[in-house]
C-alpha cells in the first residue's frame, strides 16, 4: 500500500495526476500572459492586448481592461474567471500587474507565474 508520504515523494504518479495542487502547470490562457509591475500595464495597450489590474482603466487606453478586487480574497476568487474572460480570440497578450507576495498574495503570484509559463 502506498502512503501519503510516498505519493508526495512521487511514488504514485497516478495519484499525483489526480491532485491539481501537485501538478506543475495550472490553467493557462491561449493568449500569452505577461507579468508586469503595478502601474506598468497602461503603457502596453493595443488592439490585441488585455490588462488585468487593480487600478482603474486609464483614459485613452486602447484594449480590454479588467479591474481586479483590491482585497486578496476577492482577487483569488475572481482570478481564473478574469483570465478566461480576457482570453478572447482577438487578444494576443494578457498583461497582468502583479500583486504583493504577502499572505494570500503569494499563492496568487504563484498561479499567475504558472499561467504565464509557455
Amino acid at each position: 500500500m502506498v502512503g501519503a508520504i510516498d505519493m508526495l515523494a512521487g511514488h504514485d504518479p497516478e495519484a499525483m495526476s489526480r491532485s491539481p495542487g501537485l501538478r506543475h502547470r495550472h490553467y493557462a490562457p491561449r493568449a500569452r500572459v505577461l507579468l508586469v509591475a503595478p502601474g506598468e500595464a497602461a503603457a502596453l495597450g493595443g488592439p490585441t492586448v488585455a490588462v488585468m489590474s487593480q487600478q482603474p482603466r486609464p483614459p485613452g487606453f486602447v484594449g480590454e481592461w479588467k479591474v481586479m478586487p483590491s482585497a486578496m480574497e476577492g482577487y483569488a476568487q475572481a482570478l481564473f474567471a478574469a483570465l478566461r474572460e480576457l482570453d478572447a480570440p482577438e487578444v494576443e497578450t494578457i498583461v497582468v500587474e502583479t500583486v504583493p507576495e504577502v499572505g494570500l498574495g503569494r499563492a496568487i503570484a504563484d498561479r499567475l507565474r504558472r499561467a504565464s509559463e509557455r
